[in-house]
């Protein structure tokens, strides 16, 4: 996975803010859920007290409050940049 930096952030698919312009420790930042593998469960989801090395992380459009998670800063703008190509009439599904 290619490491993104702030400034490579696209606007808000949903309403088009620019979150390049929000605050960036108040934008991209850790959700307060941390993760960990072992090798009974895999990588698995818990709270700071059992796992405080690995958070997990949001990031916020200010403008609508959408917002995507990750297990990483990177993993997160990574998914943040991800867009689905919008359909043309042709190929649109029929019902």
């Amino acid at each position: 996975m290619e490491a993104l930096s702030f400034s490579e952030l696209l606007p808000c698919p949903f309403c088009g803010q620019d979150v390049k312009e929000q605050d960036f420790l108040d934008t991209l930042y850790p959700s307060g859920i941390y993760w960990r593998d072992d090798d009974e469960h895999g990588r698995h989801y818990v709270c700071r007290s059992i796992s405080p090395d690995n958070p997990c992380y949001q990031l916020v459009c200010h403008g609508c409050d959408a917002s995507v998670s990750g297990d990483s800063m990177d993993e997160t703008a990574i998914k943040w940049n991800t867009r689905t190509p919008r359909l043309q009439k042709s190929e649109e599904v029929a019902p």
